[in-house]
């Protein structure tokens, strides 16, 4: 048999590494609950990936005072992300099923497929 972790411990692993762990327990686990917190983690920090991305490549181009402040705004979005996975991590660990404004409503939709 296998073991499975409990509905909250897996709502909570799903932001554990942004959207790795939320594509894994996204296809490996049927729980509603487990998916939707796997769908969200998915499409918040993989926009936040991506952001991450755009920042840091469209700094090559500016001049340096403007490179310093992306630089800073991509430090923001890291520490930013980091916050956030935590929160979503201790609401999901509680049983909660907390809706970020944008990607929770997606996430919802794509918990019921």
């Amino acid at each position: 048999m296998h073991d499975v972790p409990a509905e909250p411990v897996a709502g909570a692993l799903c932001y554990l590494l942004g959207w790795i762990t939320g594509i894994v327990f996204f296809l490996v686990d049927r729980r509603p609950s487990v998916r939707f917190h796997a769908a969200q983690s998915i499409l918040t920090f993989g926009a936040l990936s991506l952001l991450t991305v755009v920042l840091g490549r469209s700094s090559l181009f500016l001049p340096l005072v403007l490179w310093r402040l992306l630089g800073l705004l991509n430090a923001l979005t890291g520490i930013g992300g980091v916050a956030l996975a935590l929160f979503l991590m201790l609401q999901a660990y509680r049983g909660n099923r907390y809706h970020l404004p944008v990607a929770g409503a997606y996430a919802e939709k794509l918990a019921e497929k």
